[in-house]
C-alpha cells in the first residue's frame, strides 16, 4: 500500500465501522481514480478529500451513535451537514484556544518572550472567535453563517501571521489553525447560504 492510500485509510477511520465495511472498498477505488485525474493539482485534491470527510463523517458518527442506519445519510446535504461542520468548528476552536494559551504561558510568561506571548494571544482570540461563531450557527442565530465565515478568515489570518512572523506555536496547532479554516471557508462557499440557519 502506498503513502496516499495509507493517508486515505486514516481519513476513512472517521466514518463508522459499519459504513467502512459496506462502502470502504468502493470509496478507496473512487479515491484512487480521482487522485489519478487530479495528479497535477495535489493540494486541491487533498483539500477536497478533507472537505468530503469533514462534511460527511461527523454526521454519520452522530447518526450511528443514535442508532440510525448510515445508508440514509451517505453524502446527504442540508442542515445535518452544516450542524456537523459547526460541531467540528467548535471543537477545533476550543482546541486552538487551549493550545495557544498553554504555549503563550510557557513561551511568553515563563520564557519572557514577547513574540510567543503575542502569537499565543492571537491564537487564543482566533480559536475562541471560531468556537463562538460555530455555537451561534448551532443555535440558529441570524447572520451566524456570515459570522462563522469571518471567524474562519480571522483564524486563518492569525495562524498564518504567527507562522510567517515567527513559528513559535506547535506544528499541530499551527497546521490545524491554517488548514481547518481553509476547509471551512471552502465548505461555506460551496453551501451558498443553504445551511442550518436558513433551513
Amino acid at each position: 500500500m502506498n503513502a496516499p492510500d495509507r493517508v486515505y485509510g486514516i481519513l476513512l477511520r472517521a466514518y463508522p465501522a459499519e459504513f467502512r465495511a459496506a462502502f470502504g472498498a468502493e470509496m478507496t477505488t473512487a479515491f484512487r481514480d480521482r487522485r489519478r485525474e487530479m495528479r497535477a493539482k495535489p493540494v486541491r485534491f487533498w483539500l477536497s478529500m478533507m472537505l468530503d470527510v469533514a462534511r460527511s463523517a461527523p454526521a454519520m458518527r452522530i447518526d450511528a451513535s443514535a442508532g440510525r442506519p448510515a445508508a440514509h445519510i451517505h453524502f446527504k446535504e442540508g442542515v445535518r451537514t452544516m450542524k456537523a461542520m459547526a460541531i467540528v468548528a467548535v471543537v477545533v476552536g476550543i482546541f486552538e484556544a487551549a493550545s495557544a494559551s498553554v504555549e503563550a504561558w510557557i513561551g511568553g510568561v515563563v520564557g519572557h518572550d514577547r513574540f510567543s506571548l503575542a502569537g499565543g494571544s492571537m491564537g487564543v482570540v482566533a480559536g475562541l472567535f471560531l468556537a463562538v461563531a460555530a455555537l451561534a450557527v448551532l443555535r440558529r442565530r441570524p447572520g451566524s453563517e456570515q459570522l462563522l465565515h469571518r471567524a474562519a478568515t480571522s483564524c486563518l489570518a492569525a495562524f498564518a501571521a504567527v507562522w510567517l512572523l515567527r513559528p513559535m506555536l506547535s506544528i499541530a496547532s499551527t497546521g490545524l489553525g491554517i488548514m481547518f479554516p481553509i476547509v471551512l471557508l471552502f465548505f461555506l462557499r460551496t453551501r451558498r447560504g443553504d445551511g442550518l440557519v436558513s433551513a
